[in-house]
């Protein structure tokens, strides 16, 4: 038995004849954990009382549940983020929390989002989350040049994002920023803006050479693209509000005025 008041909690349950069920997690020869359905029956032979034991492995069952329950909670979080995101409030207050929540759904490092210069030349570290006992580098990575790490851009433009589960597998200028930053694995997806590439948003991994998951790739990829979709709304509201700005200041200056006439519902805005 892999934990030994497991079981003795589970016997002191029974009906006083020694007969009870329930779940119980045993190691198997090979180390390995597994989950049983546990079924034990008191006996009589021969005066001598035997405790007769039956278990059923469930360990596939459980691990079904748990990825159930845990896309159950992943889409609850997108759900929750795409709120949020569409939210008028304090964007970045807004995207500080989309950071926290995925970064403890997934128990990473790190969440960062990076971004670019208009000229796509340098890149900054703008947004991060760290975890428990992890190191922000966010003043670190400022300005950061793509001519030192040209792998970084090729990699995204011909697989559409960047995926790591141990960054000495990448090419040397990448590998050895990253290993600066004391990072094991690393998962990044772009992020466009009208067909303008803005930044990206990833993932890090300090402690584990980390095989990511495909949940873990299409929340990434799916949280990716609501964060550009906020942040280009974002610029059309500034847009907007700047050119209504210019007018009004144009009017005000040149001591004119404006007046629009809409002939169904015959109403005159002035």
């Amino acid at each position: 038995f892999y934990d030994g008041d497991q079981i003795k909690k589970l016997l002191s349950r029974s009906n006083g004849k020694g007969n009870v069920k329930g779940e119980l997690t045993v190691r198997t020869k090979s180390g390995e954990r597994m989950v049983c359905l546990f079924s034990f029956e008191q006996i009589e032979i021969q005066n001598n009382t035997y405790m007769l034991a039956a278990a059923t492995n469930i360990t596939q069952r459980k691990q079904m549940e748990e990825n159930l329950k845990h896309l159950n909670n992943q889409q609850k979080l997108l759900a929750n983020i795409a709120q949020l995101l569409n939210k008028s409030d304090n964007f970045d207050d807004i995207i500080n929390v989309v950071l926290r929540l995925i970064g403890q759904h997934t128990n990473v490092s790190r969440v960062c989002i990076y971004e670019n210069t208009l000229d796509e030349l340098f890149t900054s570290n703008t947004y991060e989350w760290c975890n428990e006992g992890i190191a922000s580098k966010k003043e670190a990575i400022q300005k950061a040049s793509f001519e030192e790490m040209p792998s970084w851009k090729e990699i995204i433009n011909s697989q559409g994002y960047l995926s790591s589960g141990n960054i000495l597998e990448l090419p040397d200028d990448i590998a050895v920023i990253l290993k600066h930053f004391e990072i094991k694995s690393v998962l990044v997806y772009p992020l466009y803006i009208q067909n303008h590439l803005w930044g990206f948003v990833g993932f890090d991994d300090c402690f584990h050479n980390r095989v990511w998951l495909d949940d873990e790739i299409n929340l990434l990829k799916t949280v990716t693209g609501n964060i550009a979709n906020a942040l280009e709304r974002k610029q059309y509201l500034n847009q907007f509000k700047n050119s209504e700005m210019r007018l009004r200041l144009a009017l005000d200056g040149a001591r004119e005025g404006m007046w629009d006439w809409d002939l169904q519902k015959d109403e005159i805005y002035f």
